[in-house]
């Protein structure tokens, strides 16, 4: 049988989560579902439980992650192109034609 790890981290729940003021209870469960933000966390039974710690070094990471700066394009942005080449639309028509807007 293997040996579980004799750790003294503090166990949080989404909402002891949202009383810290990370996030509302909604953010939390929407960062889980899609796996692409958000603090490690276990579904221990019934309880979705945060450690402590990862917390804490997830919100430390969040200051040290580099920042979109002037001139550059931001995640949003390019999460939008992305968005709008899957689907066929450029430069905001729904339709997929060109707009009269001069390029940038």
């Amino acid at each position: 049988m293997t040996d579980l790890p004799q750790s003294r981290d503090r166990l949080l729940t989404m909402k002891q989560l949202e009383d810290r003021g990370l996030a509302p209870v909604a953010t939390l469960r929407f960062w889980r579902h899609t796996g692409e933000y958000g603090p490690p966390s276990a579904k221990i039974g019934r309880r979705v439980l945060y450690r402590e710690a990862d917390v804490e070094r997830w919100i430390a990471a969040q200051f040290d992650a580099p920042k979109p700066g002037i001139g550059t394009e931001s995640d949003l942005d390019r999460d939008l192109d992305r968005d709008r080449d899957r689907i066929g639309i450029r430069d905001g028509n729904r339709d997929g034609t060109e707009t009269d807007r001069p390029a940038a």
